[in-house]
């Protein structure tokens, strides 16, 4: 107990660690919610823009999703081609604005010359694509509920969404991309460098002499390292909904599950990085910062394009991103209790395997 409180304590007298876990997920809520989410605003009235679009290279429900979406939206006059060659040739000619294609859920745009027109095109399907998932899997369930759902938005407002009970915008995204995002990046590091920083202040030494068995001592440095994790959880789930209105599950059992996911995925890092800390005798950031970084780009984290079909998906970070939205979105939990599992099962096996290599290590 006495060791889990002088982390603590520690933790709390560090001004650049209360920052980083406090301040610093507020400031990303603002900066990369609020900044961002203004990205996909139009700043001019242009009127109707005029497309062609195919969707020959899409599934069922996707290429389904799409048309609701694209024929009713009123700022967009949309029809269906019949010959893209043609189409591609109007829009260099000026005679349509775009030649829009569906590959998959993905979208591909053949652009004219017009480039307020061009940027405006690029912020209405970008917002699109951020919930088209959600209108594919009510297609899925029951396509005539697609029919009763308000695809169109004001044309000044276009990234929120009215349905299924709740408001979704695009801070629901940056929301649980910026929790995910501190969390790989503040807790792995900190785990994997609080045995060296013991050993730099000498403190490690003489907690080892006293009677207490090391077993105890390992586990109440990772138990205090853990509060870290549960103020950013906190800390930037509540300002998420207090400074951005960003909405997560619609029922408390669904936000407590969430909640439970995060911290299990917070325990599995604490327990992977004191295990890499241990493991390795270079310092542990130095091999934990770019791997995370790395898992963090390659899911889409910082940027949906750098997603690649095949690898993608395998990746951590991108496992509990769509765990959380589909929790928050669609109330499926499947994904959620699996991560939860997976990371009590991670941090069990790599707890046993650091406190086997500090039972063993000598500290002089």
């Amino acid at each position: 107990m006495q060791v889990f409180l002088k982390q603590v304590r520690e933790f709390l007298r560090a001004p650049a660690a209360v920052f980083n876990c406090v301040i610093m997920p507020a400031m990303l809520v603002l900066m990369l919610g609020t900044f961002l989410q203004q990205l996909d605003y139009s700043d001019y009235e242009i009127g109707d823009i005029s497309i062609h679009y195919s969707t020959e290279d899409a599934d069922m429900f996707n290429a389904m999703a799409f048309e609701q979406f694209i024929t009713r939206a009123d700022m967009i006059s949309a029809e269906k081609s019949l010959d893209p060659d043609l189409s591609r040739k109007m829009t260099e000619k000026g005679e349509i604005s775009a030649f829009v294609t569906l590959n998959g859920s993905d979208i591909e745009i053949y652009a004219g010359a017009n480039g307020v027109i061009n940027r405006a095109l690029n912020a209405v399907f970008n917002s699109y694509q951020q919930v088209s998932a959600m209108y594919v899997s009510i297609a899925k369930e029951d396509p005539a509920a697609l029919s009763v759902i308000d695809f169109t938005a004001g044309e000044d407002d276009f990234v929120k969404h009215e349905g299924l009970g709740a408001t979704r915008s695009m801070i629901d995204y940056y929301a649980v991309a910026i929790l995910v995002m501190m969390l790989f990046f503040s807790i792995a590091i900190s785990s994997g460098d609080a045995i060296h920083t013991e050993q730099s202040q000498n403190t490690l030494v003489r907690t080892l002499v006293t009677p207490k068995r090391r077993v105890s001592v390992l586990i109440s440095m990772m138990l205090g390292k853990l509060i870290e994790a549960v103020i950013i959880i906190f800390s930037t789930m509540v300002f998420s909904v207090l400074l951005c209105g960003a909405s997560y599950c619609d029922n408390i059992w669904g936000n407590l599950l969430l909640i439970l996911m995060y911290f299990s995925v917070s325990l599995a890092l604490t327990a992977v990085g004191f295990f890499i800390g241990l493991l390795i005798k270079v310092p542990a950031p130095a091999v934990i910062l770019p791997i995370s970084w790395s898992m963090l780009f390659f899911s889409g984290s910082f940027s949906k394009p750098t997603i690649i079909e095949g690898f993608s998906e395998y990746l951590p970070p991108y496992i509990i991103q769509q765990a959380s939205f589909s929790l928050t979105l669609f109330g499926d939990s499947s994904g959620a209790i699996m991560v939860t599992v997976v990371c009590f099962a991670v941090s069990a096996v790599c707890v046993m395997l650091a406190t086997l290599i500090f039972s063993k290590k000598k500290y002089v």
